[in-house]
């Protein structure tokens, strides 16, 4: 019999026992029948991990496994747990990957980042990741149930998004799958969006080339197509430029409810990506100068686009203070309530003699009361 170990992946498990195997079809420690499975995600639910955690819930599922609501034994916490997939093929690479995600993950604590409380691994081999319950709506599911968002909107959650990258590129972090799945909009009582950037799963650490160099071959790219950078997808050395231009397209998305070059076939989708010149975001109504910082993001060459995370938020206040003033701001006052008074002007020889003429008025008329009263006098 052959119980399962990171390079040979479980084709059966017993629901009694929960030992897993690869040949056999009745387990050999209690009899029961095995059932075919395709991972441990398949027999999760209401499992505990290392006498620690309870898996209640699936929440969500990605390529690099699925995320449960859990709770925490010890302190009734309730949080999100990460179990690694075993699908067969996976081998050895999938596991260094998730591992590597924790590492990553922990080391980049962020606000505007989902946090890593633990990574653990269970006497059977099933890897895990325990990070903070979150509430909210993926930017995906919002674009699909809003669609274009305003740009206000729009800059508030650009705005969040720069800083969790610079937070992540400032310790050479490269996320390199950022899109609207990987970006959480928290449910708040304030109605307010706040930002969670989520899963870093095949982030590329700069100032660790040991971590990545087994993980993926010369000449490929890892990322969602639509996402990703013309330099990743012809196989070259990517920076933070790359997560750069990631955001343009998100920004372009959020903004008209399309992608800047929707991918067709995988061979379609790579000639445009490198020669076609996505439609102006301001053909969809999109104000300047927000239009304008978006197509730049776009740019074919990382030298082209804005230098880093920093420099795209300061655009991007730049552009909200243009369209919108701040709130409590003070307005000048009109010219014609000024308190200080105008200089006094020299006054004009018309108007000297427009004056001599109504004092000569003025005298006529007392005169004429004057005399008249005397007449009546006698």
């Amino acid at each position: 019999m052959t119980q399962r170990t990171i390079q040979s992946w479980p084709a059966r498990y017993c629901a009694r026992c929960e030992l897993a195997y690869l040949d056999e079809l009745v387990c050999p420690v209690d009899g029961s029948s095995l059932v075919p499975v395709a991972s441990a995600e398949g027999r999760a639910l209401g499992r505990v991990l290392d006498d620690r955690y309870i898996l209640r819930e699936r929440l969500g599922s990605g390529a690099m496994g699925s995320v449960y609501r859990g709770t925490e034994i010890s302190t009734a916490r309730d949080v999100a747990i990460k179990i690694l997939a075993d699908r067969p093929g996976g081998g050895p690479a999938v596991v260094r990957r998730f591992l590597r995600e924790a590492k990553l993950m922990s080391r980049v604590a962020h606000p505007n980042i989902v946090a890593i409380l633990e990574v653990g691994q269970t006497r059977d081999d099933v890897f895990y990741l325990v990070m903070d319950l979150l509430s909210g709506r993926t930017l995906d599911r919002v674009l699909a149930q809003e669609g274009p968002l305003a740009p206000a909107r729009v800059t508030t959650i650009a705005l969040q998004i720069c800083q969790a990258l610079a937070q992540a590129h400032a310790l050479s972090v490269v996320h390199r799958d950022l899109k609207p799945s990987n970006v959480l909009l928290l449910d708040e009582s304030s109605g307010r969006d706040l930002v969670k950037v989520v899963d870093f799963g095949i982030a590329k650490s700069l100032s660790d080339a040991t971590m990545t160099a087994t993980l993926t071959g010369p000449g490929s790219f890892v990322g969602t197509p639509a996402f990703t950078a013309p330099e990743a997808m012809l196989g070259h050395e990517v920076d933070h430029r790359a997560d750069l231009y990631s955001l343009g397209v998100l920004l372009y998305q959020l903004s008209t409810g399309r992608l800047p070059i929707e991918p067709t076939s995988m061979p379609s989708f790579a000639y445009q990506l490198m020669t076609a010149e996505p439609v102006p975001a301001r053909s969809f109504g999109v104000p300047d100068p927000l239009a304008g910082l978006i197509m730049r993001l776009l740019a074919k060459e990382p030298a082209a686009r804005p230098a880093d995370a920093l420099a795209v938020a300061a655009e991007l206040t730049s552009a909200a203070r243009a369209h919108a003033p701040p709130t409590g701001a003070l307005t000048p006052a009109p010219a014609a309530l000024a308190w200080a008074p105008a200089p006094r002007a020299a006054a004009a020889p018309q108007l000297w003699i427009a004056l001599g003429v109504v004092a000569l008025v003025v005298t006529a008329l007392l005169l004429g009361l004057v005399v008249g009263q005397a007449i009546l006098a006698r």
